[in-house]
């Protein structure tokens, strides 16, 4: 099994998460410890706000924070049928979004992406990694289904109590005006 030591090593990275309640600390702790875990040049975890029907990252590395509607790219495609995809050629996928490769200057060449359930089994965003050196495959996923169900509960909660719109709004006004 390619991820037993990763296993073990997650009740360490638990404690240090804890020790971050801020979404702003806790996420690149987050995508960091994925990104090492499973071999990939980038990780974005997308937040799902429902009421405006949108998915955005906290931070992006290499780029602007991105905000998407929930129905663009393949991360919307994974928010809306709950279930996780694998791309070894996104560039041939129906849903793959290029305007944020173009956007930024960064080239998807494969990528995966799982969603992030809330305790009531709502979706409430994704991870995705970016860029494999040998592709993603399905054992890749099913770490990041666990891990996901590890980390959602702390997102859940830091959802509760930030105040999301100090990240978005903001952000998606400055979008829709330039």
């Amino acid at each position: 099994m390619k991820y037993v030591d990763s296993y073990r090593q997650m009740a360490e990275f638990g404690r240090e998460l804890l020790g971050r309640p801020e979404l702003e600390k806790g996420i690149p702790l987050i995508m960091k410890y994925l990104k090492e875990t499973i071999a990939s040049e980038r990780c974005s975890i997308f937040i799902y706000n429902f009421k405006l029907n949108l998915l955005w990252t906290i931070v992006a590395e290499g780029s602007r924070k991105i905000i998407l509607s929930a129905d663009q790219g393949i991360v919307g495609e994974c928010v809306s049928t709950k279930k996780a995809i694998i791309s070894n050629d996104p560039y041939n996928e129906e849903h793959f979004y290029a305007d944020v490769d173009q956007k930024s200057g960064f080239k998807t060449e494969n990528l995966a992406c799982v969603p992030i359930f809330a305790s009531n089994g709502n979706v409430i965003g994704a991870l995705e990694l970016l860029n494999s050196p040998d592709g993603f495959t399905k054992e890749d996923t099913r770490f990041m289904k666990f891990f996901s169900g590890y980390v959602s509960g702390y997102i859940e909660l830091a959802l509760m109590f930030e105040d999301e719109t100090k990240y978005l709004y903001e952000d998606h006004y400055k979008m829709m005006q330039g």
